[in-house]
């Protein structure tokens, strides 16, 4: 990604501030005349929403090594920073525009088993590749695992994420554990516990239970890849209607 040693609002208006969980806001901003094309995401081009994308803001004395980390680390399930901005010893991020982290579709009525599949396929391709590019994200929730409205479902937060010699895979199990029990449930139970309960909806020889209890005891994130759950025919336009259920069915935080 390129970095420019100005203001991001030279280029770029500020929308609102997006809060994509509970404590985690970000700025949506438009781009600016012609730069509305100049930075467009590849795989869209001719998509309107590319107009629009996430600012994020670093401070000193961290900002250059987060700028470092988002150069390093692409992939497709990965959110995608497009450019960078330095300006007065702040760094400013410029993201692609997804609106929603997959805290808001938690428990939506829509979501079965074929669509969890969508969901945690894409997310554990994401997180397979930073554990090979010898990552640790240590802040892996459902609001730093983001959705897009086609659905594409994107890891963000890499901010949080450090290089490490050996990677603490039970750390990620744990959360991966904490996020599918979110999914399945539409809540985090309050004494951390791992488990569903409606059962009618997830019975219990159901192979997203059973991934579930995998999560208890597995070892490894690639073999958790190969479980059945993961090996149902999904796509990830399955989700298109998911996301679209949030758009009307959440209040959406934001500040104005």
């Amino acid at each position: 990604i390129r970095t420019k040693y100005s203001s991001p609002w030279e280029d770029y208006e500020k929308c609102w501030d997006l809060r994509l969980g509970i404590k985690d806001w970000i700025t949506v901003a438009e781009r600016r005349g012609a730069q509305s094309n100049a930075v467009a995401v590849k795989s869209r081009p001719n998509d309107p929403l590319t107009k629009l994308v996430l600012v994020k803001r670093f401070e000193e004395p961290k900002s250059k090594e987060n700028v470092r980390k988002l150069q390093q680390v692409q992939h497709t399930n990965i959110l995608s920073a497009l450019e960078a901005f330095m300006f007065e010893r702040t760094s400013y991020v410029v993201f692609e525009y997804m609106a929603y982290s997959i805290s808001y579709i938690a428990g939506n009525p829509r979501l079965d088993e074929i669509r969890l599949a969508a969901i945690l396929g894409q997310m554990l391709a994401g997180l397979a590749h930073l554990i090979k590019e010898g990552f640790e994200h240590s802040s892996l929730t459902c609001s730093n695992i983001l959705i897009h409205p086609y659905g594409d479902v994107k890891i963000a937060g890499l901010e949080n994420c450090y290089t490490r010699a050996s990677i603490g895979v039970s750390h990620y199990i744990k959360a991966l554990s904490s996020i599918v029990t979110e999914l399945m449930n539409g809540y985090v139970k309050e004494d951390g516990a791992i488990g569903v309960d409606d059962l009618r909806r997830w019975p219990p020889g159901s192979n997203a239970v059973s991934f579930l209890s995998e999560t208890t005891s597995a070892t490894s994130v690639f073999k958790l890849i190969k479980h059945p759950l993961l090996q149902l025919p999904w796509q990830k336009d399955m989700l298109i209607g998911v996301v679209s259920f949030a758009t009307v069915g959440t209040r959406i935080g934001y500040k104005y």
